[in-house]
């Protein structure tokens, strides 16, 4: 009978399909969550997790890193990662696969192997004085003194009220994991925050007290941290500026087929605004027409639109944006012709603002090739997204991407008539 081995794989083809499906997405809410928190989202490499010795990270002959999360927990050096983990072997139980999301910390002092999960009732392991902590844990400890040091009764207490956690302490590092997909990046904070109490509810005496322990690498030291993908987010920072909110972060990009790393600075406004992409004609034409610019929006200036492509479903915005003001604006200052200006809206999640439910919010993105560090081009697309937010007109700030506009005279948008724009698209 093969009914096993058949079993097994669409088991581990399930796990693959669901990363394969929603990854995507899922990265890109993943990283918007660490960069607002204060994390660097990357995608990891198969060497990272050889520099993670013991549970959760031995699982499986094979493991694939999904997400890798770089920052402080409870002001030490962390990780955060979720991976998938894949088991071949003989047998009805051979082959298995299953998703893992765990949070590491550096300690500050090697310690002896302790490893806390749910009780399966194989085999013996260390007991306590809680006969309700033993009914629900399994206890596995190198050192007896130290298991008891760390396993105190406020510890024991506060575990039995958090028992969808398992954790370990090994070596340099405390890590702390959770089984199964993510539903929402919010539990990526739910399990730094269990990683950033237990922490501190370990009594500080036991990374002094001299028990046998083997070193092993310390999250500050790994370097092996992978890429950021393309449509994620490397790197943010948050800042008040001239009165605004905003938020300028390092990404890779991919735009009219060529893909770079570039800084962006967004400042949000109350409203939903239709998409409206703004660059210099050299731009444009050097790297394709993607976004489509052939079929764009003029603004009614010979300088201006004899530098600048405007690309949007919704001509009728850009007509109230590309105000004389707005275009000599841009023409005024020649760096920003190797920047783009990008109008749009992104639904928020809970990950986002708190807000239970998803919505829209509108806001002016400035992007332009290069990287965070670069403290002057910072600054300077900074600048320049605070002048344009601050040079639009009332009804650009109050328009409403689902208010009746008026239509061309032949009720439709076409290319007929100048500036109206045909372009098949989902963006609104």
């Amino acid at each position: 009978m093969i009914w096993w081995i058949v079993g097994g794989v669409a088991a581990a083809l399930l796990v693959v399909m669901w990363f394969r499906t929603t990854g995507k997405e899922d990265r890109r809410t993943v990283s918007w969550w660490a960069g607002r928190n204060g994390y660097r989202y990357t995608a990891g490499t198969p060497e990272l997790l050889a520099h993670l010795p013991g549970a959760p990270f031995d699982r499986g002959s094979s493991q694939e890193l999904h997400d890798v999360l770089s920052g402080p927990i409870a002001g030490r050096p962390g990780l955060i990662v979720q991976f998938s983990w894949f088991r071949v072997g003989g047998g009805p139980d051979g082959l298995r696969s299953g998703i893992c999301s765990a949070a590491v910390l550096e300690l500050p002092a090697p310690v002896p192997e302790l490893v806390v999960r749910k009780e399966s009732g194989l085999g013996r392991d260390l007991l306590l004085e809680s006969e309700e902590f033993n009914a629900a844990f399994r206890v596995d400890g190198a050192h007896d003194r130290f298991s008891y040091d760390v396993l105190n009764p406020r510890v024991m207490e506060w575990l039995l009220a958090n028992q969808g956690f398992s954790l370990r302490l090994g070596g340099n590092t405390l890590a702390v994991w959770r089984d199964g997909p993510l539903d929402g990046a919010m539990r990526l904070g739910e399990l730094r925050d269990f990683a950033a109490t237990l922490f501190g509810m370990i009594p500080g005496f036991v990374h002094t007290a001299g028990y046998p322990a083997t070193p092993s690498p310390r999250i500050s030291e790994i370097d092996d941290l992978g890429p950021t993908p393309v449509g994620t987010l490397h790197l943010m920072q948050h800042l008040t500026h001239r009165g605004h909110e905003v938020e300028r972060y390092e990404h890779p990009r991919k735009l009219w087929g060529i893909t770079e790393t570039a800084v962006s600075v967004k400042i949000s406004v109350p409203t939903i605004w239709p998409v409206l992409m703004i660059a210099a004609r050299r731009i444009a034409s050097e790297r394709g027409r993607q976004p489509r610019f052939d079929d764009g929006v003029t603004s009614g200036d010979p300088r201006f639109d004899a530098v600048y492509l405007c690309g949007t479903p919704r001509p009728d915005f850009a007509l109230k944006v590309l105000t004389r003001d707005f275009t000599d604006l841009l023409l005024d200052r020649p760096a920003t012709r190797s920047a783009c200006v990008i109008f749009q809206s992104e639904p928020l999640t809970p990950e986002d603002d708190g807000v239970p439910e998803t919505i829209k919010r509108g806001g002016i993105w400035v992007s332009a090739v290069g990287e965070l560090r670069d403290q002057a081009l910072a600054d300077s697309i900074t600048e320049l997204a605070c002048d344009l937010i601050e040079a639009l007109p009332d009804d650009v700030l109050t328009y409403h991407v689902g208010a009746p506009v008026d239509v061309p005279p032949d009720g439709r948008w076409g290319n007929e008539l100048p500036g109206y724009l045909v372009q098949p698209s989902h963006r609104v």
